[in-house]
């Protein structure tokens, strides 16, 4: 028996209570789906917006032929910090705003308060990357360790850009998840309602 036969053949814990209930492996699952989608789009976004820069600067040669490097640079620290801010972050919101919404059927609410969290999470997890990164400047004080700066346009729209792709990979993995789970509840009800018939 396969893991996901033996996942499919456990009860829903769905019922007309609580129609968006979930089990710890549903839970686990699209948080790691939430985790890998957003290492998989991250480098494509940062490339992307590290060409439009150079396009606008007018960047030379050596500036275009870096850019691809960034797709496997990129992983090596977003993949670690990503993980943390799952961790510590991320997962015990998602957990909690789910147990919260398990009354509610109606799948957009779902949507849009994981895709709110997924902006929340990716703000706050690039501030903070963006505060790490500034830190080892030559020159650095007390006050600068504590309110490095000044941020430029640059600085804030990478915030932006990394929160939506975190919204964006969380919302996906939410809906993706979300949708294995009541098709499983369809498919398991139909066997039971066949054997029954039996």
């Amino acid at each position: 028996m396969t893991a996901a036969t033996f996942h499919e053949r456990r009860p829903s814990p769905r019922t007309v209570e609580l129609p968006m209930a979930f089990t710890a492996w549903e839970f686990i699952r699209g948080a790691l789906i939430a985790w890998v989608v957003f290492n998989l789009s991250a480098p494509l976004v940062i490339l992307a917006w590290g060409l439009l820069q150079t396009a606008i600067r007018g960047g030379g040669v050596q500036a275009w032929a870096s850019m691809p490097i960034v797709v496997v640079y990129t992983p090596m620290f977003a993949a670690p910090w990503s993980l943390g801010a799952l961790l510590l972050i991320g997962a015990p919101m998602a957990f909690l705003l789910g147990t919260a919404l398990r009354r509610i059927s109606y799948r957009a609410i779902h949507l849009a308060a994981f895709g709110g969290l997924g902006l929340a999470v990716g703000a706050m997890t690039m501030i903070v990357w963006q505060w790490w990164w500034q830190i080892p400047q030559p020159g650095a004080t007390i006050t600068y360790l504590v309110v490095p700066g000044p941020w430029d346009r640059i600085d804030w729209a990478m915030v932006a850009l990394m929160a939506g792709v975190t919204a964006t990979a969380v919302a996906f993995a939410w809906r993706l998840t979300s949708t294995w789970a009541l098709r499983a509840d369809v498919k398991q009800t139909s066997t039971q309602a066949e054997l029954t018939g039996r």
